[in-house]
């Protein structure tokens, strides 16, 4: 899971960079990242989808650029949920 990523940092490994928008991953049916993430990857015919974005996110190979926070609606504590989800 995403959650369980790494935080620590590897000054010498290239990573490669993942946008999420925030906006879309909250109006998505999705709670959780990752699966979302595989949605966005299978609607441009990604193979493996899940299979990759796992090992990116475990080895520490992939660097998530949220954008949007913005976006994100303050009604029903959204933004407050969200903020949430991307501490655990």
């Amino acid at each position: 899971m995403v959650s369980s990523c790494q935080t620590t940092s590897y000054p010498n490994q290239q990573r490669l960079p993942l946008f999420i928008s925030l906006y879309e991953w909250v109006n998505s049916h999705y709670d959780e990242l990752l699966p979302f993430l595989v949605e966005q990857l299978d609607i441009h015919h990604f193979p493996e989808a899940e299979e990759f974005l796992q090992h990116l996110l475990e080895n520490g190979s992939g660097l998530l650029l949220f954008d949007g926070l913005d976006e994100v609606r303050q009604e029903k504590d959204q933004r407050a949920e969200l903020a949430h989800k991307l501490h655990n």
